[in-house]
């Protein structure tokens, strides 16, 4: 079980490069899609369509 929001991007940003992130709670993502981009994801997983 998750929350929304709960990855912050100074988690992103300690990760390996290229990290790979799976952000599967619902309805709000554990990142928001963008903001990991943003912060060097180079894949990113989510359970919504709209992404």
């Amino acid at each position: 079980v998750s929350v929304a929001n709960v990855l912050a991007a100074e988690m992103i940003k300690k990760m390996k490069k290229n990290p790979i992130i799976f952000a599967l709670a619902n309805p709000e993502p554990e990142i928001k899609p963008e903001l990991a981009i943003e912060c060097g994801v180079r894949i990113i997983a989510t359970g919504r369509s709209d992404y």
